[in-house]
């Protein structure tokens, strides 16, 4: 080395700074687990959403929590979207768009003291994202048509729920939910979480957040 003007000591230190380097680099990387938690803190995400990605991170990929998001690989996201396909196509469809959208935003958010990013590698869920492979999933055409409408209003406040038969007020719950629904035009989980402070009896209306915008929207009556 010496003969080729290569100085052995030096490039000793270089390839011992450079060691220490990535392996500084490396304890920066976070785990699964620890992006999931900084992806929540820095993302407006709605309930739903939460919810969905609580059971894709404590669920489908539980067993990947620990693992650092640079060691997982393309062969591990094809092998876990593959399984959980066997079960629920949609659901498998949803955790690889979780991880796929995770992944990019933690890509672009991560940086060390001097700025720079510290996930440099490929988003491994683009392997299915990007070539198409995702499960192709019917979309439901099961709805009530305009002609339908006063039967499905008929065949609900006629219906004999449980506990009617003993005078029991809480047995027209779903009653009430259903024409709710029908109604107002509300999502299910906006229904399901109004309280009697949402709805002003005197005016007519109720307010609820928007789950996409955040924001309050009040329906009036009439």
């Amino acid at each position: 080395m010496i003969s080729k003007g290569i100085d052995p000591n030096t490039l000793k230190q270089e390839t011992s700074t450079k060691i220490k380097q990535e392996t500084a680099k490396n304890k920066q990387i976070p785990t699964l687990k620890d992006a999931y938690e900084f992806y929540k803190e820095k993302k407006a995400l709605s309930s739903a959403s939460l919810i969905a990605y609580d059971i894709c991170i404590n669920s489908y990929f539980q067993d990947w929590n620990n693992l650092k998001l640079t060691s997982i690989t393309k062969k591990m996201v094809q092998e876990r979207f593959s399984d959980l396909s066997k079960n629920s196509p949609a659901q498998a469809n949803l955790s690889i768009k979780f991880l796929h959208a995770l992944f990019n935003y933690c890509s672009k958010h991560y940086l060390n003291d001097k700025d720079e990013l510290i996930i440099t590698t490929e988003n491994p869920a683009k392997i299915i994202t990007q070539n198409n492979s995702l499960n192709r999933i019917k979309r439901r055409r099961t709805y009530v048509r305009s002609d339908q409408h006063h039967a499905w209003v008929k065949a609900v406040v006629t219906s004999s729920w449980v506990g009617e038969q003993n005078d029991d007020f809480r047995a027209y719950t779903n009653q009430d939910f259903l024409l709710l629904l029908a109604l107002t035009g509300f999502r299910r989980n906006e229904a399901e979480r109004l309280e009697w402070k949402n709805i002003d009896l005197k005016y007519g209306t109720i307010t609820v957040t928007d789950t996409k915008n955040g924001e309050d929207l009040t329906i009036t009556n009439g």
